[in-house]
C-alpha cells in the first residue's frame, strides 16, 4: 500500500524567512525524485524534506490548485 507524502519546504532567509510550504504527492519516491528539481528553482535559502503520511493515497485525491 502507499501513501500520501508530503513535500516541507521552509524558507531560511530574506523577507519569507520562516514561511512553511506543503506539496503533496502520491508516494515517498515521487516525493524524493522532486526535491532536487524543486531545489534548483527556488532562489532562496531553503530546507526541504518528505514526511510519509498514514493515509493511504487510495483513500482520497488532494483538492486542485485554484491557481491552474
Amino acid at each position: 500500500m502507499t501513501y500520501w507524502t508530503i513535500m516541507w519546504i521552509t524558507v531560511l532567509g530574506g523577507y519569507l524567512d520562516g514561511t512553511v510550504l506543503a506539496v503533496p504527492y502520491e508516494t515517498l519516491e515521487q516525493c524524493e525524485a522532486a526535491l532536487q528539481p524543486i531545489s534548483n528553482t527556488l532562489p532562496y535559502d531553503h530546507n526541504m524534506l518528505c514526511e510519509e503520511t498514514p493515509t493511504p493515497s487510495s483513500s482520497m485525491n488532494p483538492k486542485p490548485n485554484p491557481f491552474y
